[in-house]
Formats: C-alpha cells, structure tokens, sequence
C-alpha cells in the first residue's frame, strides 16, 4: 500500500465502483430470473477487494496530517463521520429501492427493477466520490506546502 500511495483509495473505491456496475449489468441480463452464481462471486469479490483496499486508506489519508497529540480525537471524529454515513446511506439507498420496486406491493419483477435501479444509484453516488480524489490529493498536498 505504501508503493501506491494516495492511489490505493482510488484504486480501492474504482473496484467497488466497477463491483457495483457489475451487479447492476448482472441484475439486468439476469431479467426476473435467478442469475448465475459466477457472476455474483466475481462481482462480489471486487466489491470485497475494494472495500478491503479503500476502507482502512481512507482512514490511513484522513489522519496523516494530524498531529500525534490529536490523533485520538480525530480518530473518533473520522469514525463517527463514517458512521453517520452509514447510518444516511443504508436508507437513503433502501429509499430508492422502495420507489422504483412498487413499494410494499412489489412483484418479482419489481424487486429486480428496484434492486437495478439502487446499484445505478450506489454506482453514481460511488463515481461522484471518485471523481472527488484527485481534488482532495491536490488539496492536501498545497495545505501540505503551506506549513
């Protein structure tokens, strides 16, 4: 991780990126039906490569400036933040899925569409945030210079 660097959060976050779209692609071939159980494995192994990937460098990014004295606070501050974030994103994302499948009435049919139409909305939300390192690192790195 260290030979990467800041790269490795990207890297991490574009596997689950592409993890999602590929459920999405998966969801959406398969129709109303079952899909195959390798696609799955493949997608949710990318997911879990990523997440394995990003999650302790988003930790690792976020407190690498902070001072040793600080780092317990900001520590607590970083993990409260993230589960803030899962708190909002589970519904948020369940939300989503509630509408587009019908509501408490769904069908089969419509539990697929929900399910496609939350995996477009968690892959857009994952780009958006992708999207966003490159100005984080360059942010980081000026804020960096300035000391």
């Amino acid at each position: 991780m260290a030979r990467l660097g800041k790269r490795t959060l990207a890297l991490g976050l574009g596997a689950q990126t592409l993890g999602i779209f590929g459920l999405f692609l998966t969801a959406t071939a398969a129709g109303n039906v079952a899909p195959q159980w390798i696609p799955l494995f493949l997608v949710f192994a990318l997911i879990g490569f990523g997440s394995g990937l990003g999650g302790p460098t988003v930790m690792s990014f976020a407190l690498a400036d902070i001072p040793r004295q600080e780092a317990g606070s900001a520590s607590g501050v970083m993990e409260t933040t993230m589960q803030i974030g899962f708190a909002l994103g589970v519904p948020l994302i369940g939300l989503v899925f509630f509408h587009a499948s019908g509501g408490s009435t769904a069908s089969a049919p419509g539990v697929v569409q929900g399910f496609i139409q939350s995996m477009l909305f968690l892959g857009c939300g994952l780009i958006f945030v992708l999207a966003l390192i490159p100005f984080l690192i360059r942010f980081t790195r000026k804020d960096t210079q300035k000391n």
